[in-house]
């Protein structure tokens, strides 16, 4: 299962409620259109195809085309550091023992 960090629900949450000039808008995760390999971040609104992730408070936080998070299914994703060094990274999950 795709999993997001509190860390990494506290940023997206933040950027979603900097954003007031649409209330619909939340953070998409997708494909880069300049590189398919690598994955970026935009607002954007939520489609039918979309699955949604939501904080530990239920606030919907991120958006990713339902394909993209069956792909991603074993994925964390984490936001480390500070200042300059911050950011977010995308890990494997351990498999279960």
């Amino acid at each position: 299962m795709f999993t997001v960090t509190p860390s990494a629900q506290k940023v997206l949450k933040a950027a979603v409620q900097e954003e007031e000039t649409d209330s619909d808008l939340l953070i998409r995760l997708k494909h880069s259109a300049e590189d398919p390999l690598r994955l970026e971040f935009e607002l954007d609104t939520q489609q039918d195809n979309d699955t949604v992730f939501t904080d530990a408070d239920g606030t919907e936080i991120l958006i990713i085309e339902s394909t993209l998070a069956e792909d991603l299914d074993t994925m964390i994703l984490d936001f480390q550091g500070t200042g300059d060094e911050a950011g977010f990274s995308l890990t494997r999950a351990e498999p279960d023992a």
